[in-house]
């Protein structure tokens, strides 16, 4: 009976132990790449749930009527208050409403509207600016017409029924503060004439 366990044939410890140690050193040199794969995989959702955020707003501002789309020195608002209050109503929920002051709503520091949404356990600030042509008295536009090259430049002007709304999300990350921005034109359905 000794003689039979002698002739079987099969693996000693010693060289399951060298099998093991060169599996490990296998999986050790492409373990890294899953990791890597996982964290651009999270900074895509949370960049995918940004683009969420830009649109949603977007899409609202888009619905408004043309005047509703103001957030400053508008003559039909009594008071700063109510003049913001359809573009963004989110200043009275949470988490605006647990942080005190309320950092919601317009900050003179942007020039902008701001908004803080938390969604899917992460927090982002949405900063929302919009641009009025008729504000725009100051800044000089070159002509769309070069005259010396007797061709078109190509660059817009902007005519005086249309806003530009630039909508911006951070949030921070462990490499530092990241961003999505997108623009858009909005023009005044009632006066828009081709």
């Amino acid at each position: 009976m000794l003689s039979k366990l002698k002739n079987r044939h099969g693996f000693t410890l010693l060289e399951l132990m060298i099998a093991m140690s060169v599996l490990a050193v296998a999986l050790m040199g492409i373990l890294p790449f899953f990791f890597y794969a996982q964290a651009q995989i999270k900074e895509a959702t949370i960049t995918n749930i940004a683009l969420s955020l830009i649109q949603q707003k977007m899409e609202r501002i888009g619905q408004l009527e043309y005047d509703m789309i103001h957030y400053m020195d508008a003559p039909f608002y009594p008071d700063t208050a109510t003049q913001y209050s359809y573009i963004l109503p989110e200043r009275n929920q949470p988490p605006c409403t647990l942080m005190t002051p309320n950092p919601c709503g317009f900050q003179e520091w942007c020039n902008c509207l701001v908004d803080i949404i938390e969604t899917h356990g992460y927090y982002f600030t949405r900063l929302i600016n919009i641009d009025d042509p008729r504000n725009w008295a100051s800044l000089n536009f070159p002509d769309a017409l070069c005259e010396e090259c007797g061709y078109s430049t190509g660059l817009y002007l902007p005519n005086l029924d249309t806003k530009g709304v630039t909508i911006e999300v951070r949030w921070n990350t462990p490499r530092g503060e990241q961003f999505v921005r997108s623009r858009t034109m909005i023009y005044d359905n009632a006066e828009f004439v081709l």
